[in-house]
């Protein structure tokens, strides 16, 4: 835990040279991502137990839970090469999203939700914890 708040000290008391970002906003947004990848990963592992996935825990670590997501869509495991390509991965995440919201009994539509900011955290809490 030492080793933890000795980071945050040290990027709390950093400074851009050219005297831009100040060191605390920079804690902020570090902070920040750690807590929406981790509701993240949290919501998914609720929503692979949903639909009896085999490895929910695959939520938690980065590329299988895209894994982890097709298999929630029910897709082909090919899907992953889609996520590597620029552009297409964007289209793809979508296509998945929806396939979800569809197997968890909502409409295709809150799949697409995920795209837009601040709303994707309504969409996440509501595929896993409502119905």
């Amino acid at each position: 835990m030492s080793a933890i708040a000795n980071l945050l000290g040290q990027v709390v008391t950093y400074e851009i040279s050219s005297g831009g970002m100040p060191g605390w906003l920079l804690a902020l947004y570090f902070i920040f991502g750690i807590a929406s990848y981790v509701f993240m990963a949290w919501c998914l592992m609720v929503m692979a137990q949903k639909t009896n996935q085999e490895y929910p825990w695959f939520a938690w670590i980065p590329i299988l839970n895209f894994i982890l997501m097709i298999q929630i869509a029910d897709k082909e495991i090919w899907w992953i090469i889609l996520f590597l390509i620029p552009c297409v991965n964007f289209v793809a995440m979508i296509i998945i999203w929806m396939a979800i919201a569809e197997n968890l009994g909502y409409e295709s539509w809150w799949g697409i939700l995920t795209i837009v900011p601040i709303l994707n955290y309504y969409v996440w809490w509501k595929l896993a914890f409502e119905k």
